[in-house]
């Protein structure tokens, strides 16, 4: 065997051994990151039912901008309900994506690492864009308030920044190897 380490302690070999069989419960930094995934989740979840709610409000008690004819294309009360239904289904997708990414990596599973970091790179250009368009509005003199979306968007990088700090070293990546204990000649 001369592939292995000489210098490796045998006890290293048996924690990689039941790793890669599953047999030992995830570490709590993957922990940690499918906590934070339910909790954004969870978040998701609670702002997409309070938007819905102010939406079905806002329908049933004002019910002026239905008409019997066709919708006029310059009018603003039928852009902001486009935009409003809109961002309600991107946050119901968002939730979705990010509670599943959460189940996957609780259960230390190969898409749910992959999902978790495909979001973690959507969330990580979404907070770019945001400080870019703030820069922007900056130079443009638009009369917006640049500091706490700035904060929003650095913001928006802590999650990022625990996914690829976590999910992309090889020891907490060998977590979700597929690999299966070989078969006994009892199974047989």
């Amino acid at each position: 065997m001369p592939d292995e380490n000489p210098y490796r302690s045998p006890e290293d070999t048996t924690a990689l051994q039941e790793v890669a069989e599953k047999t030992s419960p995830p570490s709590k930094v993957v922990l940690v990151v499918a906590v934070v995934n339910f909790l954004l989740g969870t978040l998701g979840l609670i702002c997409s039912g309070v938007s819905i709610y102010v939406l079905v409000v806002s329908l049933t008690a004002d019910a002026s901008w239905v008409r019997a004819g066709p919708v006029e294309a310059d009018s603003s009360d039928s852009i902001f309900w486009v935009i409003a239904l809109f961002f309600i289904v991107v946050n119901c997708l968002l939730t979705g994506v990010f509670l599943l990414g959460g189940i996957g990596v609780l259960f230390r599973k190969k898409w749910g690492r992959t999902l978790t970091l495909l979001l973690a790179v959507f969330i990580c250009s979404m907070g770019i864009v945001l400080i870019f368009l703030c820069i922007l509005g900056m130079l443009m003199d638009e009369p917006i308030e640049i500091l706490p979306l700035v904060l929003l968007g650095l913001g928006m990088q802590i999650y990022p920044v625990l996914v690829f700090s976590t999910l992309t070293r090889e020891k907490y990546a060998a977590e979700f190897a597929k690999t299966r204990p070989e078969a006994t000649e009892d199974d047989a």
